[in-house]
């Protein structure tokens, strides 16, 4: 069981992990585990430098992506031309062939390229959790009164829509951590 509540009072997410396990005993082992997920300070002053080397990091993964696919275009451009292939069928085949050596040759460039889109993607789904609109207009009171002007600015008209957003949101940390997981093995 995962959920992620949030704390307006310090404008924090919390992501929780509830894992029971059924041993054949018949005992039911339980282990709780809550990750604080502090959001961006946007008057703090290390604002400016993060936000620098987070572009920095953004830069030098896609220009990392990109010379490894202009390497994978020329190498594919060469066997081509080599291959002497006229037809696009046999132009196809020959592609195919070069790209598969390639890749046989230089194993590394295929968790490389992996790496450097599963870095963008994390990049891409971190921001998408922080610009969410819970985390920046909405407060969550000791006994919620739906108002229409809190409706007009949040979207948020009842507690079914409230609960929807955090579920939605659940969703997309935990997909955040399985893909932040995946770039660490690539890595």
């Amino acid at each position: 069981l995962d959920f992620v509540s949030y704390n307006g009072i310090i404008d924090m997410f919390f992501y929780v992990c509830i894992k029971f396990d059924f041993t054949t005993s018949g005992y039911i082992d339980k282990d709780i585990k809550i990750f604080p997920i502090k959001l961006p300070d946007l008057t703090s002053a290390f604002f400016p430098i993060r936000l620098i080397l987070e572009i920095l990091i953004i830069t030098f993964t896609v220009g990392r992506l990109a010379k490894c696919m202009r390497a994978v275009y020329c190498v594919l451009l060469a066997g081509i031309k080599k291959g002497k292939a006229g037809t696009f069928g046999h132009r196809l085949f020959v592609a195919f062939q070069v790209l598969v050596f390639h890749i046989v040759q230089h194993p590394f460039i295929v968790f490389d390229f992996l790496s450097g889109i599963s870095t963008v993607l994390t990049l891409v789904m971190w921001y998408s959790f922080v610009l969410l609109d819970l985390t920046q207009s909405f407060y969550f009171a000791e006994s919620p009164e739906w108002t229409p002007a809190q409706c007009a600015e949040t979207g948020l008209c009842s507690d079914y829509t409230a609960i929807s957003k955090f579920a939605k949101a659940s969703q997309q940390m935990r997909f955040f951590t399985q893909i932040c997981a995946a770039n660490t093995i690539f890595l």
